[in-house]
């Protein structure tokens, strides 16, 4: 998790989450899960805007490596 976000803010290279997430496959899939849920609550939500951008950037750099 740490990784991931530290990729989504720009203070590491996606090239180290990669490294990361390829060791704990079942880890990634937690946090998939998670971030998914976070985007569904956020939509039925009418709150802020910048939680569900952020829950969609996690959820798109665990993707994109998972």
């Amino acid at each position: 998790m740490y990784q991931a976000s530290s990729a989504v803010m720009g203070l590491c290279q996606a090239d180290a989450y990669r490294q990361v997430a390829a060791k704990y496959p079942e880890t990634v899939s937690y946090w998939i899960e998670h971030w998914q849920r976070k985007i569904d609550e956020y939509i039925a939500e009418v709150g802020p805007v910048s939680k569900k951008a952020l829950a969609v950037q996690m959820l798109g750099v665990l993707d994109a490596h998972a």
